[in-house]
């Protein structure tokens, strides 16, 4: 995704990958630096609902390397 991660780019990624028909399941696997991962998850979840029926498994591991700092 590459610091852009909207529902178009993921969607995107999602019909291209979704071609192949030896593709048996997505992962998306996120180190959060570069882009945020509340914006990655909101794009996956928009995508997923944009497509409509999706057939292959789709699994999604998000950590953020740079947490919030909490205010005190």
């Amino acid at each position: 995704m590459g610091g852009t991660a909207n529902a178009q780019t993921v969607e995107a990624g999602f019909k291209i990958i979704m071609k192949d028909p030896a593709v048996k399941a997505i992962l998306i696997n996120i180190f959060g630096g570069i882009v945020r991962c509340d914006r990655v998850a909101a794009g996956v979840i928009e995508a997923y609902k944009n497509l409509g029926n999706i057939e292959i498994p789709i699994i999604v591991r998000l950590q953020e390397l740079m947490p919030q700092k909490q205010s005190n």
